[in-house]
């Protein structure tokens, strides 16, 4: 049993017995080109009890890697790349992260990577208005260099002038969005610091006046009710996308306090 990873050259697979332990994650790469299996060990936080691990796909200077993403008491977390070219763990890089546990990783374009903030605090014991609800964290891989980000609350008055519902974005734009992350609905890209709220996608039937037009002509689509099958063409996304300046966020986030 593995959690599977598809690169370009190979298939990840990280072992189910890596987490949780205190022993070197372990996991098997399948070589496309050689049609074999090879089994390899990265040591990561060595010596500490992990409670999870997790493989994400990442590149740092134009080389496909893997990123092993190993969560630890206390909020911490540690990293390691896996070069499957030659098989050397590198790019080894620690936070103790903010003092609640972070949200899943989002590799960016550019070589960082994105930690959400807690997705449920008040399991976390958070208080409303705990500035640790609305505080991720950004590294860059090949500096190892950490930094906090403070991301729009669900509930601050931003969502309400800029609301923002990008997720369909990504996949849409992915040529655009190659290096925006999803924060709290909004898109951020960590390299240039950038924020942008996207528009949701309105509802098949009041879309007709909007800035996207809704298909279903197709013959293997029910074009009546109920409406099963349809698609959308959008305007660009930077006629749809308005950009935020941080304190715009540092002044709704303030408001929920």
């Amino acid at each position: 049993g593995c959690t599977p990873l598809g690169l370009e050259d190979g298939i990840f697979c990280l072992d189910e017995a890596a987490a949780p332990s205190s022993g070197p994650v372990t996991f098997h790469w399948f070589d496309y080109s050689s049609a074999t299996w090879v089994p390899g060990e990265a040591l990561v936080a060595s010596g500490q009890d992990r409670l999870s691990v997790a493989a994400h796909a990442v590149t740092i200077a134009d080389r496909d890697l893997v990123l092993l993403d190993v969560r630890l008491p206390g909020g911490g977390i540690a990293l390691a790349t896996y070069d499957p070219g030659n098989g050397r763990v590198g790019h080894e890089a620690g936070s103790p992260g903010t003092g609640a546990s972070l949200g899943p990783a989002q590799p960016a374009g550019d070589g960082t990577v994105y930690f959400t903030p807690p997705s449920d605090p008040v399991r976390e014991g958070l208080e409303p208005g705990d500035p640790r609800a609305v505080t991720a964290l950004v590294v860059d891989l090949a500096a190892g260099q950490w930094r906090t980000l403070e991301v729009p609350h669900p509930d601050g008055p931003l969502t309400r002038t800029s609301p923002s519902d990008a997720a369909w974005a990504l996949r849409f734009y992915s040529a655009e969005t190659a290096g925006d992350v999803l924060a709290n609905g909004y898109l951020y890209r960590p390299g240039q610091r950038r924020w942008l709220a996207v528009p949701g996608l309105p509802v098949p039937e009041a879309a007709s006046s909007g800035p996207y037009a809704w298909v279903g002509s197709s013959l293997l689509c029910r074009t009546g009710e109920p409406l099963n099958c349809w698609g959308v063409a959008a305007a660009p996304l930077e006629q749809l996308a308005t950009v935020l300046d941080p304190a715009e966020i540092t002044a709704s986030n303030a408001q929920v306090r």
